[in-house]
């Protein structure tokens, strides 16, 4: 089974931890539906290279250089790319630790959709506080 998606999204999440967006980006088809769940700053729907770019502006203005994404394992098929990972951030001095699932799926060896699904502490951390 051919697993050079895996391997590219791997590249990927290495650079990404050096702190280079640019092979993400890279693997992203131009009209690339993006869609980041739970409550949060950068939560919603975004179309296009542009659209995700804002996605990581609003993380970067969210959480400041404090942001950390460790892949703890990457599973895939010939379609697909699902990370599972544990992330760590801080916004406005309160720390946030949290697991997310993060689902890939090529086309012609480019991302057409992500989506990402984040644990309990990341959902709780973003939930309003109740009146």
């Amino acid at each position: 089974m051919n697993h050079s998606n895996r391997q590219a999204i791997q590249s990927a999440y290495e650079a990404f931890g050096r702190g280079d967006v640019n092979a993400l980006f890279d693997l992203l088809a131009d009209d690339v539906h993006w869609h980041a769940s739970a409550p949060g700053p950068a939560a919603g729907d975004y179309v296009g290279k542009g659209e995700v770019m804002s996605f990581f502006g609003k993380m970067a203005e969210a959480y400041g250089d404090t942001f950390r994404l460790e892949a703890i394992d990457i599973l895939a098929s010939e379609s697909r790319v699902v990370v599972l990972t544990q992330e760590r951030a801080e916004h406005k001095g309160r720390p946030l630790a949290f697991r997310s699932a993060h689902v890939y799926e090529f086309e012609h060896r480019k991302c057409v959709r992500f989506l990402s699904f984040q644990d309990d502490a990341f959902v709780d951390f973003w939930r309003p506080a109740a009146a």
